[in-house]
């Protein structure tokens, strides 16, 4: 098979959450790239070093860090700037763009996640493993029920059994959730509470976790993690042309939703509590009109 060289999303991710903490440059995303691909070359050539010659390295590396000292780490972690946020959205248009080809093709990923996106040395993104790729002939052929694909990036509809092209926009809308954010939109828990969280809960908002990122971004992203597949881009095409548009400084067409419309999803998506919720309030109005008529009286 052809050689990747390069890093995946996931690495990627854990480095620049590192890198956070310590100092960013003007490119927080190539700083993590090569940070990450300087430590494997230096893991491959301690993997092959042996005896005496590990213990000259480590004795070498020792004495080179007591002369570098404090000076080489960072003294303070710079705010993000408005170049690294289109990094993001350019990383999105060429996943979203090769989703788009494969379904084009009448192939489903059904597994998008950053451990199969793969960032290359070239600043080109690769899509991976297809191993649970289906066209929509043999998705029709699969049992009812059937879960495939990594938990934590399933969308609801896959929970049980069913996918569709938006399944992948969802994925990639979570993949680029966590990139921003660096964190999963759901946490490690119990596969229960997993479940539970990835059928009802919405992730907290992206500028809830930090406040530089722009408001556009967040607008496309939460568009496309949608609980709904009907509320999510169409296409991975259109969720392409938006962050596209987002990276090019262009009017994006994805609109933030209001407060009506925010409560009737979650009333869809709870009609229990809020067929409960409903009668207690009709019942508390009728209690109030009520002691307001005696008390007039």
């Amino acid at each position: 098979m052809q050689l990747l060289d390069g890093v995946p999303l996931d690495e990627l991710i854990g480095q620049l959450a590192e890198l956070e903490s310590k100092g960013l440059g003007q490119d927080p995303i190539q700083q993590a790239f090569e940070t990450r691909v300087a430590r494997q070359e230096t893991k491959n050539r301690e993997n092959s070093l042996t005896g005496d010659e590990a213990l000259d390295q480590e004795v070498y590396e020792l004495r080179e860090s007591d002369i570098v000292g404090e000076s080489s780490k960072p003294k303070r972690s710079i705010r993000y700037g408005t170049e690294h946020w289109r990094r993001i959205a350019d990383i999105g248009v060429q996943v979203a763009d090769a989703l788009q080809y494969a379904h084009s093709r009448g192939v489903m990923h059904r597994d998008i996640k950053p451990s199969n996106l793969i960032l290359g040395s070239d600043s080109r993104v690769w899509v991976t493993d297809f191993g649970l790729a289906v066209t929509p002939q043999q998705e029709r052929l699969s049992c009812s029920g059937d879960v495939v694909g990594t938990l934590r990036y399933l969308s609801p509809e896959q929970l049980h059994g069913e996918s569709d092209r938006r399944s992948d926009v969802y994925g990639l809308g979570l993949t680029l959730y966590e990139l921003m954010t660096m964190r999963p939109a759901f946490q490690d828990e119990s596969r229960g509470a997993l479940i539970r969280k990835v059928s009802n809960s919405l992730p907290p908002t992206p500028r809830s976790l930090c406040r530089e990122i722009p408001k556009d971004l967040e607008t496309v992203i939460l568009k496309a993690i949608a609980k709904s597949p009907e509320s999510r881009y169409k296409s991975a095409a259109e969720f392409s042309a938006d962050l596209r548009r987002f990276r090019d400084d262009q009017p994006i067409r994805a609109r933030r939703i209001g407060p009506v419309e925010r409560l009737c999803r979650w009333s869809r998506r709870n009609p229990a509590i809020a067929g409960m919720s409903l009668v207690l309030m009709i019942g508390a109005v009728v209690s109030f009109t009520a002691v307001s008529w005696n008390w007039r009286q």
